[in-house]
This record gives structure tokens, C-alpha cells and sequence, in this order.
């Protein structure tokens, strides 16, 4: 990843974001795909460059919807 796509990670302090990006890598994400579950470890962290990531969360028996990324 060698170019900034991300606001989030262009924000960063130079050498925080090379550090950063070099171990980057570059995924395809289909759509309703599950990037993690309730109660069970965060294993990645993703940086949209395009499209969205939508977090989905119950309160109150209700699922609330909440978007990240780039339109």
C-alpha cells in the first residue's frame, strides 16, 4: 500500500503512517460480509478506500446502524 487512499491513515504523523503502512495489505470485502462478532476477538483492522463499512449494534432490542468510509 503505497499511497494514502484513507483520510484516517493520511491524518498520521509521517513516520507513524509509513510504519502503518508497510504492514498494510490491500483486501476485498464482499458485500454483508461479517468482519467480526460480538465477544470475540478483533483480529484485523480495516482502512475503507473506497466504499463503506457499516457497524451494526443492538440497543435496546433494536439494531442501530452506523457507517466509516468514503462515499
Amino acid at each position: 500500500m503505497a499511497t494514502v487512499e484513507n483520510h484516517l491513515i493520511e491524518l498520521l504523523p509521517r513516520k507513524d503512517r509509513l510504519r502503518l503502512l508497510a504492514i498494510c495489505e490491500p483486501v476485498q470485502l464482499s458485500l454483508a460480509e461479517v468482519l467480526c462478532e460480538p465477544g470475540k476477538p478483533t483480529r484485523h483492522v480495516y482502512f475503507p478506500t473506497d466504499g463503506f463499512i457499516s457497524l451494526v449494534a443492538q440497543i435496546d432490542a433494536s439494531p442501530v446502524r452506523s457507517r466509516y468510509g468514503r462515499p
